[in-house]
């Protein structure tokens, strides 16, 4: 799924568009607000360079520098939270998209699971 498809479906505002785009657009869901267990999911999944986007509550810059770690290219914050420009200036430098959505992360998995993206741990079982 497209970015701009993504921002349709979750009413979210893009902050930053880092102009990557998977090629096969979004696919894989990662929602999570505990940096350790993104890291944790994603090394046992093996999908960096997939399209794999973040939901999340939390909008310091420890997410971008972990989602970077991981090859996270899109950010999407709950709950209309915004992140301080410190934050929105490490994402541009990482090269990494941030968008804004008022839903809650319930919510906004919901909407993608509708949409047949898949849960990160959903694809680490099918592998």
């Amino acid at each position: 799924m497209k970015r701009e498809e993504l921002g349709g479906l979750l009413s979210a505002t893009v902050l930053l568009d880092s102009g990557y785009e998977p090629e096969g657009g979004y696919d894989t869901v990662c929602a999570c607000d505990m940096m350790s267990e993104l890291l944790a999911s994603m090394n046992q999944t093996g999908q960096n360079s997939r399209g794999v986007l973040l939901l999340t509550n939390m909008t310091n810059p420890q997410v971008v520098r972990t989602s970077e770690m991981v090859d996270i290219r899109l950010v999407i914050f709950l709950r209309g939270k915004k992140p301080a420009p410190e934050t929105i200036a490490l994402a541009r430098s990482c090269g990494i998209s941030i968008m804004t959505t008022p839903h809650t992360m319930f919510s906004s998995c919901g909407i993608l699971h509708a949409e047949k993206l898949q849960d990160v741990q959903t694809y680490n079982r099918d592998v």
